[in-house]
């Protein structure tokens, strides 16, 4: 049997993703790419295993920064749902998903504070697919008003910031975004004790005015969760936190891009207005019961208030180009390199030497996931023809 210290992965084409390679070869040793190009630049010698992929294109996995539950697990009840959270990460990688943030809804304190702590267990350790990269919480401190999928009984304006301290050490690092509403008192000081601990401050489910979020921003928050959604809505005459994240370009803004949470001429109107680098893709999927869902479309409570989503990234990346027309490389940014580095991850997003070989391969036909790679390991495939070298 042949040992084979490096793997060659050849495709039609790749998307680094901020570049197209043609006939692309993607060498990798152990959990990192080592070298990216032409497949014919490559030197093949007895310690190389080809693997070829021909009908396939490949991109860098897809970070979804912002997913509250799929397969059974939900995120806010981490701890009755712990058996399912294997179900989310191969559902995820059958995508082409590689990281994700679960993401913690507002509930009883002891909840929150058991969900961060089940999470943060699972962050760093392998999965049958996509990994845990760290816990979003959204809450508790949102306005009753822009509740959207939010728990109204748990929802409030008064800071408590033993409770925060608790959340940031059961957390232990793996905290990377909170979302709050600007307009309470303590605010400043949520964004600056936020900043200390290395987690990224971001403003939602709001009706703040226009100077409590420029002060917010100027303490450091630096992004705007699901941008239209859980906010009032842009007025000509009235600025709020859509128009100051479409236009501050010190916000990064996340955005749902089913088609239903924003229409499809508002999202084609963001790009236009806001750097590509500066606006993520997000499924904001739920895991609820009693949720009417439709495939990647949005979740629809009983009374027909738009929820979470049932999207996936890749069919939301797919949905981008049709809206606003950018090219496959433009919009893959979106979804992968800008939201793996808005966390502070700069290994991944990216297909380049020295990042992980996290690598998502797709049908070059029908945009179908073929394969998913995590850390260089085959967690997903449907791939029938590859071919090897021995």
């Amino acid at each position: 049997m042949s040992f084979y210290r490096r793997s060659l992965i050849i495709v039609d084409h790749c998307f680094t993703p901020r570049e197209m390679i043609k006939n692309a070869g993607i060498l990798i040793e152990n959990d990192f790419i080592v070298g990216i190009g032409g497949a014919s630049a490559f030197v093949i010698d007895p310690q190389i295993r080809v693997c070829k992929y021909p009908g396939t294109y490949a991109m860098p996995g897809f970070i979804d920064t912002h997913i509250h539950g799929t397969g059974g697990f939900d995120s806010t009840f981490a701890m009755n749902t712990l058996d399912k959270f294997p179900n989310m990460s191969s559902i995820l990688s059958s995508h082409g998903v590689t990281g994700f943030v679960p993401s913690i809804l507002s509930a009883p304190q002891s909840q929150m504070l058991e969900s961060v702590r089940v999470i943060s267990e699972l962050c760093g350790k392998n999965h049958p697919g996509a990994v845990p990269v760290g816990i979003h919480i959204e809450g508790p401190y949102v306005a009753r008003e822009k509740l959207g999928s939010q728990y109204n009984d748990f929802a409030t304006h008064k800071i408590d910031f033993g409770f925060v301290d608790e959340m940031i050490a059961e957390g232990r690092g793996n905290i990377k975004i909170w979302t709050f509403a600007p307009e309470f008192e303590h605010t400043v000081r949520l964004v600056e004790r936020l900043c200390e601990s290395n987690i990224v401050p971001s403003m939602g489910h709001t009706s703040a005015s226009s100077d409590a979020i420029f002060a917010a921003i100027d303490a450091g928050a630096t992004r705007c969760t699901h941008l239209y959604n859980g906010m009032p809505q842009l007025h000509q005459r009235e600025i709020s936190l859509a128009a100051i994240a479409l236009t501050d370009d010190r916000i990064t803004a996340e955005m749902i891009m089913d088609g239903t949470h924003v229409h499809p001429r508002m999202i084609d109107m963001t790009y236009r207005t806001k750097t590509k680098d500066r606006i993520i893709g997000i499924s904001d999927a739920i895991q609820r019961t009693g949720v009417e869902t439709q495939p990647n479309s949005a979740s629809l409570s009983e009374d027909g208030r738009i929820l979470g989503s049932t999207l996936t990234l890749e069919t939301g990346w797919q949905r981008l180009m049709s809206y606003t027309g950018l090219e496959p490389t433009d919009a893959a940014v979106s979804f992968t390199e800008v939201p793996a580095h808005s966390i502070g991850l700069f290994d991944r997003g990216e297909l380049r030497p020295g990042s992980r070989a996290d690598i998502a391969i797709y049908d070059i036909n029908t945009n179908a996931s073929r394969l998913t790679f995590v850390g260089g390991k085959i967690v997903h495939t449907t791939q029938k023809s590859y071919l090897w070298n021995d």
